[in-house]
């Protein structure tokens, strides 16, 4: 009896919690709104970025509050973004508040409660209204199906929290709530050393977005303490932040973007006030959540309001780069399903992209290839597909033969010329008569003018125009003999490579003979359209660009889907070093790769041993070798023995003949791509490439303009005077 006694009551206790369960769901479900725009956002995949309300009700003095909160949703929605504004209104939770909803957290004083997470269930269910902090806005942001938040500084652990515990719910809500939140570090009144050791505990995952590890310090962009890890683009922080959504990890990302630098603060200027205003609030016994809004103030009051303004610059610049996270999130989202079903297509099809068997790029030595593919019109081949760098060459070129230091003036020649290694590749192969999809990026100023002048006879389409950075431009000391002394670069441009960009000529990538891709273009784009173009069946060609940039693609698994790649003897040895853990890429200039003590067959043997790793995925590895001509191995298909063929120039240029070196190695690679995607036999892709980089060496311009359909036909190739030597 006793057991029937207790059954009842088990029951009767599971369906009063179940009512009380569901009584709560109906109860908070008219606490929490989303706004209507917000919610067809988010319903038709689209971006959208949170943002806090804390910064209206306790962040700044009125009207500054209201106007930046205004100017934050606007710069977010020129990006393409719906910005969802987070706050309490009426005991209700909202995701996207209205202005004037807005305007009333503003004016609403010490009503407006500063609510965090603990905060919510007494504002709610007292009807009040709220400015939310980040572990609030995060809550709602994440409920709600928002993955990208952005506000101004995260709050921290702080100063002598081992005696007060004083430790902000913020870093908590990080360990616990997988959402990005991008923000200028943390406040500089805070631990931020004790403060990274916290999150690190959470398992949260702190990124530097900049050029450098150095985690800022709100007003300063500099704090002397460094972040765990660091990205350089926007591209490359969505994929961290969809990598982390997928892998549910359960935990937030904390992305740390520096405060523009015309709007710094100096460290010290802002310790001293910091110090100042922490003993004050100490003195008056301030505390708990008032501290940080009074310290705030007293430090914008003692820096005579300077902190202000680059609070309000702060937080608009950190919602413009949350919106273009957003965007790349929401873009990458998207096409990885698009790969996948791309990928399937292939294995369906099982396309070869053997030499010998793939229509789209046959084999330079195999017999099918070597009399009728090479009589083909140029006009009737595929086009290809070139993503990579332009720019404005500024060259100075001292004449005389020795050079003055000290401040002196040396003689010399001033030329600007447009350069660019992909504008270079897609350049010289309209010239040769292959006209070619070419992607990149310039800016709305007078170089970027130059460069559209410059490619009348170019396919520019793909060229997308931006007008919040400038045009790259490079700028590079010859010396008398025409080698590159040193080179000074503006390239920020090209992180604007993304794939956005690549997605708008998605079907010129499918339908191309060969996509070609230079090492200026972010790490992350550059996986992306290596990835893309594999899955199309569409051979890649990687042109290294420089000794730091030639290891990006293997640093991921992307470059076992590298077709064709053409490396200096530097280059070359970097990857090597990359790919068996032999070291990393050395601070200091390498050893020069044209030592000219150095035996020509023991570089040949180096160039063999460092390459046959290259070979076991990549078809072919053309190796530039100077004044010594190029080193080729390759497969002829996928089941042949490597062979390797040392072809010296065919037409040495005398040193007084050689006018720049610069754009030889991109006219090389045009050269041989055209020979490829014509089908021509090694010998006459070789010839071409040379021929190619032999005008290149005696112009002024980058690619010589005298180069034509007509040097480079079948006929005037087979009369260059040169042979290969197979090894």
């Amino acid at each position: 009896m006793g057991v029937l006694r207790v059954i009842p009551g088990v029951c009767l206790r599971r369906n009063l919690n179940a009512s009380i369960s569901s009584s709560s769901k109906r109860r908070f479900s008219n606490c929490f709104q989303v706004s209507n725009e917000v919610s067809a956002a988010l319903s038709n995949r689209k971006p959208v970025v949170a943002l806090e309300s804390t910064i209206i009700t306790h962040g700044m003095p009125h009207p500054t509050n209201i106007h930046t909160a205004m100017e934050a949703e606007s710069l977010i929605r020129a990006s393409g973004v719906t910005p969802a504004t987070i706050g309490v209104v009426d005991g209700i939770l909202k995701v996207g508040l209205c202005s004037d909803e807005m305007k009333r957290l503003a004016d609403g004083g010490a009503s407006v409660i500063k609510t965090a997470r603990r905060d919510l269930p007494y504002v709610l269910s007292q009807r009040l209204c709220g400015g939310t902090t980040v572990s609030a806005t995060m809550y709602a942001a994440h409920r709600a199906g928002i993955s990208v938040f952005a506000t101004g500084g995260v709050g921290g652990v702080h100063r002598g929290a081992e005696s007060s515990m004083d430790i902000s719910s913020d870093l908590t809500e990080l360990g616990e709530t997988p959402v990005a939140v991008v923000s200028s570090g943390v406040k500089s009144i805070l631990d931020i050393q004790r403060t990274l050791e916290f999150l690190e505990t959470q398992g949260v995952c702190v990124v530097t977005l900049g050029e450098t590890r150095e985690f800022p310090a709100f007003y300063s962009r500099q704090s002397g303490t460094l972040s765990p890890y660091h990205l350089e683009t926007v591209d490359e922080v969505a994929d961290l932040i969809r990598c982390s959504l997928a892998s549910r990890l359960g935990k937030g990302v904390l992305i740390a973007v520096p405060i523009p630098e015309q709007h710094s603060r100096g460290g010290a200027e802002v310790e001293a006030a910091t110090v100042t205003a922490l003993q004050e609030a100490l003195d008056k016994g301030v505390e708990g959540k008032d501290v940080t809004p009074y310290v705030l103030s007293r430090v914008a009051e003692l820096t005579e309001g300077t902190t202000l303004a680059a609070n309000v610059a702060l937080i608009k610049n950190n919602a413009e780069i949350a919106a273009r996270i957003a965007s790349s999130l929401a873009t990458s989202t998207l096409n990885d399903a698009k790969i996948e079903n791309a990928k399937r297509k292939l294995e369906r099809n099982k396309i070869d992209t053997n030499f010998s068997n793939s229509t789209n790029s046959p084999s330079p030595s195999s017999p099918s290839s070597t009399s009728s593919s090479s009589e083909k019109s140029i006009t009737s081949v595929k086009r290809p597909v070139v993503v990579g760098a332009s720019n404005i060459d500024l060259t100075s070129q001292i004449t005389d033969s020795s050079v003055v230091y000290g401040g002196a003036t040396n003689s010399g020649r001033l030329l600007h010329t447009v350069g660019g290694v992909g504008r270079n590749i897609a350049d010289c192969l309209a010239r040769i008569g292959i006209a070619s999809v070419f992607i990149s990026a310039v800016g709305r100023d007078n170089f970027g003018d130059m460069l559209f002048t410059s490619c009348a006879h170019m396919e520019t389409s793909g060229i997308y125009r931006l007008s919040d950075v400038q045009t790259a431009t490079y700028n590079q000391v010859l010396s008398s003999h025409g080698n590159v002394v040193i080179g000074i670069g503006e390239m920020d441009i090209h992180k604007s490579i993304g794939k956005d960009q690549i997605l708008c000529h998605d079907d010129d990538i499918q339908s191309a003979s060969l996509l070609a891709v230079d090492g200026n273009v972010p790490s992350s784009t550059l996986q992306f359209v290596i990835d893309l173009a594999y899955s199309y069946g569409v051979p890649v060609w990687y042109e290294p660009t420089d000794l730091y940039k030639a290891v990006k693609p293997f640093r991921s698994e992307s470059w076992k889907k590298i077709t064709y790649i053409s490396p200096n003897i530097a280059e070359l040895r970097e990857i090597h070093r990359l790919l068996t853990g032999e070291g990393e890429v050395p601070e200091t200039n390498p050893e020069s790769a044209d030592n000219v003590s150095t035996p020509l067959e023991t570089v040949i043997e180096e160039c063999k041993l460092m390459s046959s790793l290259l070979l076991e995925h990549i078809r072919c590895v053309t190796v530039t070798l100077a004044n010594n001509g190029v080193l080729v191995a390759y497969r002829p298909n996928s089941d042949a023995e490597v062979e390797y063929v040392h072809y010296p120039a065919p037409l040495p240029v005398e040193d007084s003949e050689i006018v720049s070196v610069s754009g030889a190695g991109d006219c090389f690679v045009a050269g041989m791509i055209s020979g490829v995607i014509q089908g021509h036999p090694v010998d006459l892709c070789v010839r071409s490439g040379l021929l190619a980089a032999h005008e290149s060496l005696q112009s002024h311009h980058a690619v010589a303009p005298r180069i034509s359909q007509t040097s480079f036909s079948v006929e005037n190739l087979k009369t260059l005077p040169w042979a290969g030597n197979k090894l």
